[in-house]
């Protein structure tokens, strides 16, 4: 059985314009640019008390407490709830993870992937379920990425910190396993694509509070990891990999400090931010020469360990311990 102790705390972003959250009653808001001010939008419904969500496209993907799926999209002109009906079967227990086919990927409580196939219909929001099972006899905690990192690949963290991949085209599983030194925690990466080298990387958080990379060389003859983005760090191997184009890379953590949120909030191809056990916000990025740490503290109150979402490439949203939105802005010179 699923029993991922991960919190999701419901950070999203739509169209560079709206960050949505989830409150602890369980309502929907959503933070808005109307062109002039910020204002505040209530998405609550009655039919169900939100734990996590996801934008995309126009549209606002809900897992609710009792495991069911709602979308919120405009029918005519009212913005409406609508039940994407989970089989009966099952009981959703992740959040929402779209892929650029506007397909939903989901894990169960019974730690299987679940798949919608979405609708053409404009009042029916799945055609089809599809459930793709326990890979391995592993019970599946988180849905890690789906299709960011790599086309038609879904990546899913099992209950035993592994990391296994599922390829939604041929309908295959492979198990990428896990660093050496440690197991990877149930919750979504950062996936980055470095358009000179080819290569692909994954950002995940640890079980042990330290940043992971898994990189996907974009050479086949090559095994050592390409020059410019990822270069001068520090690898290691690990037992399970399919082929040797994939590494592991250590970050570690902030000095003194331990990463307590997932990694997020991805500007510039170069930048990934993310909170501390003390609720720091912390910056991880890339100065041409070397991967470096750098602290933004904190807005007068800690930083929730959520996921932090990045309007634009000047804008990050994070979540505070009083569970008010706050902004760190770039103006072009400094934060």
């Amino acid at each position: 059985r699923n029993t991922s102790s991960s919190k999701e705390y419901g950070l999203s972003v739509l169209w560079s314009k709206s960050v949505f959250c989830v409150s602890e009653s369980g309502s929907v808001f959503e933070r808005f640019w109307n062109e002039q001010i910020w204002v505040y939008v209530n998405h609550h419904s009655a039919l169900f008390d939100a734990v996590a969500l996801t934008a995309y496209d126009g549209q606002l993907f809900v897992s609710a407490r009792d495991g069911s799926v709602w979308v919120r999209q405009r029918l005519g002109l009212e913005l409406t709830w609508i039940d994407a009906k989970v089989p009966a079967s099952h009981s959703v227990s992740s959040p929402p993870r779209v892929d650029f086919d506007g397909h939903l990927w989901f894990v169960s409580d019974s730690g299987h992937l679940l798949q919608c196939i979405p609708s053409r219909a404009a009042d029916k929001i799945c055609q089809n379920w599809i459930d793709h099972h326990k890979p391995f006899g592993k019970c599946l905690v988180a849905v890690a990425d789906a299709s960011t990192f790599q086309q038609n690949m879904v990546y899913i963290v099992a209950s035993d910190g592994q990391l296994l991949q599922f390829d939604s085209s041929l309908q295959e599983w492979a198990d990428l396993g896990r660093p050496m030194w440690t197991n990877i925690s149930p919750n979504e990466g950062v996936a980055v694509v470095n358009g000179d080298s080819e290569g692909r990387s994954l950002f995940l958080l640890s079980t042990d509070g330290t940043l992971v990379e898994l990189l996907l060389d974009g050479s086949p003859e090559q095994s050592a990891a390409p020059t410019g983005f990822n270069a001068h760090l520090h690898s290691s191997s690990s037992s399970g990999m399919p082929e040797s184009r994939w590494q592991w890379i250590d970050h570690g953590s902030p000095v003194d400090d331990r990463i307590a949120g997932p990694p997020g909030g991805l500007i510039n191809l170069r930048s990934l931010f993310m909170v501390s056990e003390n609720g720091t916000v912390y910056e991880r990025y890339w100065d041409k020469q070397q991967w470096v740490w750098m602290s933004h503290g904190h807005s007068g109150v800690p930083t929730l360990p959520a996921r932090p979402v990045a309007l634009d490439n000047r804008h990050i949203f994070f979540r505070r311990e009083d569970n008010l939105l706050t902004e760190r802005f770039w103006n072009g010179i400094e934060w």
